[in-house]
């Protein structure tokens, strides 16, 4: 009975580390705007990106560190009957160097004001409905080949795919 259970044992940690090798080993994809990042029952796709200056009129002007990119977003929730929990947060940039960049506080209620909008971070995306949001980052002048990446959390569906989501980048 010992044997059985050590054989069993050293049979699981082979197992896991085949797994672990495959998660990250796994190379990069880049896709292009419109096109679909899975995760589990859930698709992100980045509509398009608009880079500014600033944001707001001469009364209420913020100027970036660099530049303003502002990522239009579209989250679909294809779930049968699950409500999709989620904030801006998720989604972040990264340069070719690796530096990540998340949302912008200050720039998000900039442009939200700018826009008439209320500035909402977190939301709720019922089953079967599609939501579109647009996110502010605010990026160094130096930042290189900035890619959109979703970062969520991982899911029945994303452990059998070795959470291949994460590994999907937006060329912006």
């Amino acid at each position: 009975m010992r044997k059985l259970l050590i054989t069993g044992m050293i049979v699981a940690g082979l197992c896991s580390g085949i797994y672990a090798t495959y998660v990250l080993s796994r190379p990069e994809k880049v896709i292009d705007f419109g096109e679909k990042i899975h995760h589990d029952d859930f698709d992100y796709s980045a509509l398009k990106v608009d880079k500014l200056k600033n944001i707001g009129d001469s009364a209420h002007l913020l100027t970036p560190n660099g530049s303003f990119y502002i990522v239009t977003l579209k989250v679909e929730n294809n779930a049968k009957r699950v409500m999709h929990e989620w904030n801006d947060s998720m989604a972040y940039i990264a340069d070719e160097a690796g530096k990540e960049y998340h949302p912008s506080p200050e720039g998000q209620e900039a442009w939200d004001l700018a826009n008439g909008k209320t500035s909402v971070s977190l939301h709720s995306t019922p089953a079967g409905v599609s939501e579109t949001t647009q996110i502010v980052f605010d990026l160094p002048a130096d930042a290189k080949n900035p890619c959109l990446k979703i970062w969520k959390d991982v899911l029945m569906e994303d452990f059998f795919d070795g959470v291949a989501y994460r590994k999907v980048n937006v060329q912006l």
